[in-house]
């Protein structure tokens, strides 16, 4: 059986339809029993800024682990130079949390999550790269008047001193959760105490003595469970500055031991090391 197309009834009042451009649009389309398939110049801005954000959010990754690349490494970091393995390891993971639909990790801030993620791959390969190191390598962006505007008034309305490390470490925790292979097993840390004592002192014999005390006052807090809890870079501080007044008692002198100077080595606040020092009171 055929039939003429033009007197066809579906199909004549398509194209009547089409020649008028749709709905405003000079781009609708019809399929073979004259439904409307609609493909409008609004359909098509839409696919066009997503694919221009998309662009723009992957160009961001990439100055970020160009310039953590270039710090943390010393890699060149000019246009167009790859990056280093650990850079390539986190755009696999931000690949991975975009086809698991893990809205959770997506949706955090850029740096925030790429920086995490530098930090525990690096540590998995035992690289040591302080996460303080990592986002201080990432340079701030700069704020529109709208924004700055804002960020002020909130600092204003704020009494408390805001850690700026909080959102990165609830990153590092939901990362962890997410991947067992971030759990780093407590054997196979970097040494965190040597690495600290070599900074305060770099007298061979002195070095060892501290180390030795640090490790023994060290063993004593580990063994009770209340204070697993507090940073390891608190009580490592801590027990760094107690060391350090006895052995200045027996006639040994260094450098460095006023507590503001021990936690800038450490990196911790004051306010901590003097909670740790109440907290160890009856310790030592």
């Amino acid at each position: 059986m055929s039939f003429d197309d033009e007197n066809f009834e579906p199909v004549r009042k398509a194209r009547e339809y089409q020649g008028t451009g749709g709905l405003g649009s000079n781009e609708s389309m019809f399929d073979h029993e004259g439904t409307k398939i609609v493909k409008n110049k609004r359909t098509k801005k839409i696919t066009k800024q997503i694919a221009e954000r998309s662009n723009q959010y992957n160009v961001l990754i990439q100055q970020y682990l160009s310039n953590i690349d270039a710090k943390m490494q010393g890699l060149d970091t000019s246009p167009g130079s790859p990056n280093s393995p650990f850079g390539e390891e986190v755009m696999r993971y931000i690949e991975k949390f975009k086809k698991e639909k893990n809205i959770k990790l997506r949706n955090k801030d850029t740096k925030i999550k790429v920086c995490v993620l530098y930090y525990l791959i690096s540590r998995k390969n035992n690289a040591g790269y302080s996460l303080s190191d990592i986002i201080e390598a990432v340079p701030k962006r700069a704020l529109s008047k709208k924004a700055a505007e804002k960020q002020r008034k909130s600092h204003e309305k704020q009494s408390r001193v805001k850690n700026e490390l909080a959102p990165f470490r609830k990153m590092q925790i939901l990362l962890q959760q997410k991947y067992s292979e971030f759990m780093i097993d407590v054997s196979k840390r970097p040494d965190q105490i040597s690495k600290f004592v070599s900074f305060i002192t770099g007298e061979e014999n002195l070095s060892r003595k501290l180390t030795i005390k640090v490790n023994s006052k060290m063993e004593k807090i580990n063994k009770k469970s209340e204070f697993t809890s507090k940073s390891q870079n608190g009580k490592i501080a801590t027990i760094i500055y107690l060391s350090i007044k006895e052995l200045k008692e027996k006639g040994y002198e260094f450098d460095i031991y006023k507590q503001i100077d021990i936690c800038r080595v450490c990196k911790i606040n004051q306010s901590t090391m003097r909670t740790n020092m109440r907290d160890f009171k009856n310790l030592f």
